[in-house]
């Protein structure tokens, strides 16, 4: 018996480039939280702006262009593929919308949006919901938020029961 492989792609060329683009724009304007001092001084050495005190280093898109190609071995960002690895998402209770351009609560569309594009992503193989959904009562949120990873991936997933109530 045959099987039929699908790959559906849930965004086009220019959302993806849109994410990446972003992504190198909160690099460079908000950083990312870096809690370790070798890291934080050899990313001063490499020419990044580090704030010890925070634990923050703020990197230029052309200097993450650059480690992205190093990554790489040398290839195109397009043209990268990595070997499946083992990551997930600790669900945030806010996203940042970026049809509205704000900052929101996250919702079960939220998830399932998160889902879709996880079960189209090769390299991810363990999915979870990306934010706690706040169009449920807040006692039962983590119950959702496994119902549904049950009830739509086809990969590997897992959702924390975090609130007591739930059991």
């Amino acid at each position: 018996m045959a099987f039929l492989n699908v790959k559906i792609n849930v965004m086009s060329p220019e959302e993806e480039q849109l994410i990446h683009d972003s992504s190198l724009q909160l690099l460079q304007k908000h950083g990312i939280s870096v809690p370790n001092e070798f890291l934080l001084e050899r990313a001063a050495e490499m020419g990044d702006e580090v704030d010890f005190d925070s634990e923050t280093v703020k990197i230029k898109p052309e200097r993450m262009e650059e480690i992205i190609k190093y990554a790489s071995g040398g290839k195109e960002r397009q043209d990268v593929r990595f070997r499946p690895m083992r990551m997930g998402v600790t669900p945030q209770p806010c996203m940042i919308d970026l049809r509205t351009k704000t900052r929101r609560y996250g919702t079960t569309e939220d998830i399932l949006e998160g889902f879709a594009i996880s079960m189209n992503l090769e390299n991810m193989d363990l999915i979870s919901p990306i934010v706690v959904p706040h169009d449920v009562p807040g006692k039962i949120s983590d119950v959702v938020s496994y119902a549904l990873l049950n009830k739509y991936l086809e990969k590997p997933g897992g959702a924390y029961i975090a609130a007591p109530e739930s059991m």
